[in-house]
């Protein structure tokens, strides 16, 4: 049934391209995370 292969490849690119839209996300996100961690360590170390 070819209808439903391309409906399947269809649903597939869909979920592929928000889920590589979540994971830029999840890395903008985690660079923060990082960035404020590496920030607070910075200033616990100065007196």
């Amino acid at each position: 049934m070819p209808g439903m292969k391309r409906l399947y490849h269809q649903i597939f690119f869909a979920f592929f391209k928000s889920s590589k839209r979540i994971g830029y996300l999840c890395i903008e996100f985690g660079q923060i995370l990082l960035y404020s961690f590496i920030f607070s360590f910075i200033i616990s170390l100065n007196p």
